[in-house]
């Protein structure tokens, strides 16, 4: 799908999409998506944009859909975990 990598190789933000939408026609049917983009301390990755993407593409084409920061997610899950015992 893509092979090219390097120091000195960089995507531009159309064939970032292009991707994006390449990898979700790809997964198929979705009907729940959790989407766990990083926190703010990788301002900067492109998670960012590419969690624009995914939302754009996805939004009203499936039943559910949380964008949930992945330090909010690790909290809220690690409280499940002390409340479950």
């Amino acid at each position: 799908m893509f092979s090219r990598f390097g120091e000195t190789i960089s995507i531009a933000r159309d064939e970032l999409r292009e991707l994006v939408l390449l990898v979700l026609d790809k997964a198929g049917e979705l009907r729940r998506v959790l989407v766990l983009p990083p926190d703010h301390t990788r301002l900067n990755s492109i998670a960012w944009p590419i969690t624009a993407m995914v939302y754009e593409k996805l939004t009203g084409a499936i039943g559910i859909m949380d964008i949930a920061g992945a330090m909010v997610a690790v909290e809220k899950l690690s409280c499940l975990c002390h409340t479950v015992k």
